[in-house]
């Protein structure tokens, strides 16, 4: 082969040469490009690409939502009826007996008075029902309810004097001992030295004098004891002298 021919052949190898490295090249695949999985499941190949996350709420019921107000409306909880009065008092029954009270009774009383109804004071213990009474006429401010505890009426008055630390009711008691006892407990309790003169009784109306002027440290309420020795001893406790 002459010179020419061999110089034709290899140029003809080094074009089907180049040619093919041309060909390989653009016949590789592409390189493969990093991709995300977003929340949603969506694949993409930048994550700033992912759609943003709903915000989710989640119900009283325990549904989650990506909006509050597609949360389902709670069912509203039915209207309870109030108890009747025999209801109310079904409660009472049964309950223990104190050594000084009738839990039941005072159940009952409590029941009275929050309905201001006197016809309820009959269904406890006779001895009880001044109490019951009193109670209701001091919650309706009217002392004169006392008169449906007849003939205990006096009980009531004494009662409604004490709860109500309302010495004038005293007055309308009618037993002289109970009448004493009433102005004596409640001069006591008050402090009130003018309520001692509404007692009766010289040797009780003296003892109040006296716990007065103890209460006090106050010598001219011995002026008001009329018994010599007490008054004597009244002045000597205070260690005063007499005049």
């Amino acid at each position: 082969m002459d010179k020419k021919g061999l110089f034709r052949n290899k140029l003809y190898i080094l074009l089907i040469v180049g040619i093919s490295v041309f060909l390989l090249g653009c016949l590789q695949p592409p390189a493969t490009q990093t991709q995300y999985v977003c929340s949603n499941g969506t694949v993409v190949t930048d994550q700033t690409l992912c759609p943003a996350p709903a915000t989710q709420y989640v119900c009283s019921d325990g549904t989650i939502v990506t909006d509050q107000t597609l949360c389902p409306t709670e069912a509203a909880e039915p209207d309870l009826l109030p108890l009747t009065l025999e209801q109310e008092l079904e409660v009472c029954i049964g309950m223990p007996l104190l050594p000084q009270a009738s839990l039941e009774d005072m159940c009952i009383i409590g029941i009275a008075a929050k309905h201001e109804d006197l016809s309820v004071c009959t269904k406890i213990s006779r001895d009880q029902r001044p109490a019951c009474y009193g109670v209701i006429g001091m919650v309706k401010s009217d002392p004169d309810i006392c008169l449906e505890a007849a003939p205990e009426e006096d009980k009531c008055y004494e009662q409604y004097a004490l709860n109500k630390r309302d010495g004038s009711i005293c007055g309308k008691i009618t037993n002289v001992g109970t009448k004493n006892n009433c102005y004596n407990n409640l001069a006591n309790q008050l402090g009130d030295p003018t309520l001692c003169e509404g007692i009766q009784s010289l040797n009780q109306k003296d003892n109040c004098y006296l716990n007065m002027a103890h209460r006090f440290n106050d010598s001219s309420y011995c002026d008001s004891i009329i018994d010599g020795g007490q008054k004597e001893q009244c002045f000597r406790e205070l260690g005063k002298e007499s005049k």
